[in-house]
C-alpha cells in the first residue's frame, strides 16, 4: 500500500514538494489531502494538483485518519506550532527548512516527537559543492568518470537538553 501524505500550506514550496513526490511510484506514495487556513484555496490546490481531499484547517488535516506522514510547508515562524500539530496527533512529520527559529524550538519539536515515538525530519538541500570544486574548471564530457568517494553528512546529532 502506498504511503499517504497529507500536505499542510497550499505555498509554492509545497507545489515543489509535490512536483518530486509525483517523480516516484503512485503505488508507494500519493498525496491524498491538503490543508490551507483558506477552505477554497486548498480546493483550488486539491482541484488542480489531482488531490483527493481539502481542509480549511490544519487541525482537520491532523485529524484525517487516512493520511500516513505530513509533509509541512509553512512559513518559518509557524514551523513549532505547526509541528506540535502534527506530531501531537501523532503523524510523522517532514518539515521544510528550517525546522525551529532556534535551538530551544528544535529541541522541543525533537522531544515531542520521540515522546509520541513518530519520525521528525526536516528537509535538507543537497549540499553545496565544496569551494576547492568550485575552482576548478569543468571536466570535458568525455573524461567523466566514477566517483570513488561520497561522504554526505545530512543532519547532526543534538546533545540532550541541558548540555
Amino acid at each position: 500500500m502506498a504511503t499517504r501524505w497529507g500536505i499542510c500550506s497550499a505555498g509554492k514550496i509545497s507545489h515543489d514538494f509535490l512536483v518530486a513526490l509525483k517523480t516516484l511510484p503512485a503505488t508507494e506514495h500519493q498525496a491524498v489531502a491538503i490543508a490551507a487556513r483558506d477552505l477554497s484555496r486548498a480546493q483550488d490546490y486539491a482541484r488542480k494538483q489531482g488531490i483527493p481531499r481539502a481542509y480549511g484547517s490544519y487541525e482537520e488535516l491532523a485529524r484525517d485518519p487516512n493520511v500516513d506522514v505530513v509533509y509541512v510547508g509553512v512559513i518559518h515562524p509557524e514551523h513549532l506550532p505547526v509541528g506540535r500539530l502534527f506530531l501531537g496527533a501523532g503523524k510523522p512529520v517532514l518539515l521544510e527548512k528550517p525546522l525551529g527559529m532556534n535551538a530551544a524550538e528544535v529541541r522541543e519539536l525533537a522531544q515531542l516527537a520521540r515522546s509520541r515515538g513518530v519520525f521528525l525530519m526536516e528537509v535538507s538541500d543537497p549540499p553545496p559543492p565544496s569551494p576547492a570544486a568550485a575552482q576548478r574548471p569543468p571536466a570535458p564530457p568525455w573524461a567523466i568518470g566514477a566517483r570513488s568517494r561520497v561522504a554526505p553528512k545530512l543532519g547532526e546529532q543534538l546533545p540532550p537538553p541541558g548540555e
